[in-house]
């Protein structure tokens, strides 16, 4: 559809052709199929991890070895709601004094999120290997994730890229056997985790404004598409009900 949106606008220009109202045509075109979000057409559906499973993965990654704790860590920003490509750009001036992450995001919005305590201490740890590994203090530049050689060695200041990331995170699902595990599969855990997450009343933490804003969504609509997609609690109660006789 862009690509003949662009042709006939190109026809447009150039008074080649009948003459059309173009976007009421595209639109007519796009009402006449159902909308789609997220993993529709893909091969893996979404996923969505229990607390239980998102900490199962993390545990996974405490093997005793540096790159389980840049793994970990890699999960673990993931799990903050970080998108793969800002994960990949983080660098170590993007760790603020008090704790905080602050980095540019998707459209170049500034974005920022607070790792916990246990989070905190990883870095801390994971800091401490940094500068040996590299003989020396880290700089601001210096990227907050590694790769590695193809011999399995850190090469420390050299980040990783996006494939890099996913072929981890589906390393460390296999292991902890929770099937496909795509890095968007880790914003959509952050979704649940936090809808999920209930005061002693029974009422919701964090309302959708709230998932927005750890999320970075620019528009609340898409933020409603994630819960939607998710929250069938009242479907789920309704099945026995309408399992009529």
């Amino acid at each position: 559809m862009a690509l003949a949106r662009t042709f006939l606008r190109w026809c447009d220009r150039r008074n080649i052709g009948p003459r059309l109202d173009l976007e009421e045509e595209f639109a007519l075109l796009r009402r006449s199929y159902p909308a789609t979000y997220g993993k529709v057409q893909d091969t893996h559906s979404a996923r969505r991890l229990t607390h239980a499973e998102a900490s199962a993965l993390l545990a996974l990654c405490s093997d005793g070895t540096w790159e389980g704790s840049r793994d970990q860590i890699a999960i673990r920003l993931g799990l903050l709601g970080i998108r793969v490509a800002e994960i990949c750009r983080l660098t170590w001036g993007d760790l603020q004094p008090d704790g905080t992450l602050a980095w540019i995001g998707k459209g170049r919005k500034p974005r920022s999120g607070r790792p916990g305590p246990t989070f905190l201490g990883r870095l801390e740890q994971w800091k401490a290997a940094y500068e040996r590994g590299l003989g020396g203090k880290v700089q601001d530049s210096d990227a907050l994730l590694c790769r590695m050689t193809a011999w399995r060695k850190l090469e420390w200041g050299q980040s990783m890229g996006t494939d890099t990331y996913r072929r981890l995170l589906q390393k460390r699902a296999s292991a902890a056997n929770l099937g496909h595990l795509s890095p968007h599969d880790l914003r959509r855990t952050t979704a649940k985790l936090l809808h999920s997450a209930r005061s002693s009343d029974g009422g919701h933490l964090f309302d959708t404004e709230d998932i927005r804003v750890v999320l970075g969504h620019s528009r609340i609509d898409t933020t409603q598409r994630y819960i939607d997609a998710m929250d069938t609690a009242a479907i789920d109660r309704a099945a026995p009900i309408l399992d009529l006789d």
